[in-house]
């Protein structure tokens, strides 16, 4: 599970770096969806392992920061990204 998480930081970090162009709103989102789905892991293999063991909660925690900084980096950056509610251009 671990090494998994990690090949998922390493392709955002390929991701970004392959793309140097990006702008900031596209980065935001890009590291919005990249800690929603790590926090999903780590929740995931917190929970795998807590039939073996109860000292699972720290990766639980970090799991649910995860998530919620995810979503909240992510919407925000795409709200912003298509300005929903706004009219568009003329």
């Amino acid at each position: 599970m671990v090494g998994a998480r990690g090949l998922l930081a390493i392709l955002f970090g390929l991701a970004i770096l392959l793309r140097p162009g990006l702008s900031l709103n596209l980065l935001v989102a890009t590291f919005g969806v990249y800690a929603v789905l790590d926090g999903a892991w780590a929740v995931a293999s917190a929970l795998w392992v807590s039939r073996i063991s109860f000292a699972t909660w720290p990766v639980l925690l970090e799991g649910a920061v995860s998530l919620g900084v995810g979503w909240l980096a992510a919407a925000g950056s795409l709200r912003k990204m298509f300005r929903f509610g706004e009219p568009g251009p003329r």
